[in-house]
């Protein structure tokens, strides 16, 4: 199918979903409002148009709302996420060296923290449940727990916020009332990789959306996490995994592709890939690598660019034989002694980041397509490891993941691996 691009055109439109209007002084400004560019097929036919909003964060933010499970949308609209102040001497308050000013400001006023609540929270064991509200933020839902803050700071990000109710129409979840866990990961995770990249340059294919900030109170029972989510406002747009089914097929027809063809390439097997690179550059891996962790890079015309953005990774853990191959030994010893899990098996869990998609309301994905998806996810990841590894045709017979692994075991998998992390490093050059 040919994906020659035939016009741009300007239009005006009113909402994109119900509810939703654009903030203008002139709702018809041709200069904020596009269509996206419309293809045709071989015949010359013109495709149908995909109408998307100009700012691609917000329609992130958008797809992240409505394109999903329905017990999971977020209604669009902003909303005041109000706060508590909170006597600094009182909490504990980690940044990542990562962490931008305005974001730090933005959470620290004199002795005082800004404490964020949780609209939907209902349980009184949540720290701060009943102190007075000193102000509010405009806020947005994502199809998380996690709260986007909007406003006039240039810095975009999202506070991740303990609650019972992550969801308007969803279920109680007394688990989700607690991010103990998570703040104790995120630090030490966030830290990890951005030492890390001291060390080797960073694969450009892998867009990594750190936690910058945190805060809990001294004993340890609760807090919150600040993300950063600047690294979305590169003039790309990004599609949330989990909206493959709703908006997928939408965007193979606007590019002239299959939609099992198109999402077995820039998502089944992309995946595969980052997690490959994020194995061997970083000795990690998910826990549970679920779709809502992965944003998939389109550029302007909606076209996958082959990058995938990562968040939630306070989830990764270490991955036993391939950290300390690659010089991490001391890492592995430091999270052992806080008595981090480790893992000792490559698991990439393809299952786990094609969850729901067989489910999917009326666009639920068939499960002949997602058994493919899935192979193809897994074949993606392995051949990804040999190729980083510079495995020569002798070896080309791992085709499994239990293959694999046994090679990775190995004396010549160590040796590999140790190799690769030499030629990862950056070249030194002389004075």
């Amino acid at each position: 199918m040919s994906k020659q691009n035939i016009s741009r055109f300007w239009v005006c439109f009113l909402m994109i979903a119900p509810g939703f209007s654009y903030a203008m002084d002139d709702p018809c400004d041709l200069r904020k409002l596009t269509a996206q560019i419309v293809g045709v097929s071989e015949s010359g036919a013109q495709a149908s148009a995909y109408q998307v909003n100009p700012d691609p964060f917000e329609q992130f933010l958008l797809w992240e709302q409505q394109e999903n499970l329905s017990v999971f949308r977020q209604p669009i609209e902003k909303f005041p996420l109000q706060y508590s102040l909170v006597p600094k001497r009182d909490s504990i308050v980690w940044m990542s060296s990562g962490a931008p000013e305005g974001v730090v400001s933005k959470f620290i006023r004199g002795e005082q923290v800004v404490w964020p609540k949780h609209p939907h929270n209902t349980d009184p064991g949540v720290l701060h449940y009943f102190d007075p509200v000193a102000g509010a933020w405009p806020a947005r839902y994502t199809s998380s727990r996690s709260i986007v803050v909007v406003g006039s700071h240039p810095e975009r990000i999202s506070v991740k916020l303990p609650t019972d109710h992550p969801h308007v129409n969803g279920k109680k979840q007394p688990n989700k009332a607690s991010i103990r866990d998570d703040i104790l990961s995120a630090k030490v995770r966030t830290e990890y990789i951005l030492l890390r990249n001291r060390i080797i340059q960073q694969d450009p294919s892998l867009i990594f959306l750190y936690d910058v900030m945190t805060v809990s109170d001294k004993s340890g029972a609760g807090g919150f996490l600040v993300r950063d989510l600047s690294p979305l406002q590169d003039g790309n747009y990004y599609l949330e995994a989990t909206a493959i089914p709703y908006v997928g097929r939408k965007i193979a027809q606007l590019q002239g592709e299959d939609f099992a063809t198109l999402w077995k390439e820039a998502y089944s097997k992309k995946l595969g890939i980052a997690k490959a690179r994020l194995l061997l550059d970083y000795g990690i891996q998910h826990e549970t690598p679920n779709a809502q962790n992965f944003l998939i890079q389109l550029d302007t015309k909606l076209r996958p660019t082959g990058k995938i953005a990562m968040r939630d990774l306070s989830d990764t853990v270490m991955v036993r034989p391939v950290a300390d191959a690659i010089g991490e030994g001391h890492m592995l010893r430091l999270e052992e002694e806080m008595d981090y899990p480790i893992a000792s098996d490559l698991q990439p869990n393809s299952g786990h980041s094609f969850s729901l998609f067989d489910v999917a309301d009326d666009h639920a994905v068939p499960v002949s397509v997602l058994v493919d998806w899935e192979t193809a996810h897994d074949q993606a990841y392995i051949q990804e490891v040999l190729r980083l590894l510079a495995i020569g045709p002798s070896k080309k017979n791992l085709n499994s993941l239990s293959d694999l692994q046994r090679f990775i075991y190995s004396d010549e998998g160590r040796a590999a691996l140790a190799n690769y992390a030499l030629r990862r490093r950056p070249v030194q050059k002389a004075p």
